[in-house]
């Protein structure tokens, strides 16, 4: 009879830490397994996994971490923003922006944090090197210009996105820095 008592004890937990997002806030979707095996590649990340539906889960994908963190370093270093800035608000936010994913998140609270952290930085300081124009920075391969055709179309992806009012916070409080 314990045994019976210990299933029901481990099933009554598993319901009970079972969460589903609020449909409000669920806004960042996995395309449907029925539509993905018509044609798997055109739905997942050729070189950049952004977010964690991605993270980790491809060989290909791996070498961009290395870059991505560059790209993160450059950011801060270009406002002169600090990881004490942004870490406590991501924790702040994780909360809500796991809630954004329309699929259960298998990361720890700490390991979801850093893919935001680095994936923002990225993001930021891509889009920067854009709008200033500095494509021989660091004479980096992710600046060559069939690199940078393939992350944009990654950037657009369905899956592979980050919640806009991170991005929205981290970006303000990067600039509010530099403008102060």
């Amino acid at each position: 009879m314990a045994k019976h008592d210990d299933v029901v004890i481990d099933i009554k937990a598993m319901v009970e830490e079972a969460v589903a997002p609020e449909a409000d806030q669920c806004c960042i979707y996995r395309v449907p397994f029925d539509i993905r095996k018509l044609n798997n590649e055109a739905y997942t990340p050729r070189v950049v996994s952004i977010g964690p539906f991605h993270h980790n889960r491809h060989d290909h994908l791996r070498d961009m971490e290395r870059h991505k963190l560059i790209f993160c370093k450059a950011f801060l270093q270009r406002t002169k923003t600090t990881l004490a800035t942004w870490i406590p608000h991501i924790q702040e936010l994780e909360p809500h922006f796991r809630q954004c994913y329309s699929h259960a998140l298998a990361f720890s609270k700490e390991e979801l944090v850093k893919i935001i952290f680095v994936d923002s930085g990225f993001i930021f300081e891509l889009f920067l090197i854009y709008y200033h124009h500095e494509w021989s920075h660091n004479n980096n391969f992710v600046l060559k210009p069939w690199m940078r055709t393939k992350i944009e179309i990654d950037l657009l992806l369905l899956e592979n996105q980050l919640p806009f009012f991170v991005l929205d916070r981290l970006f303000n409080l990067s600039f509010t820095s530099v403008r102060e």
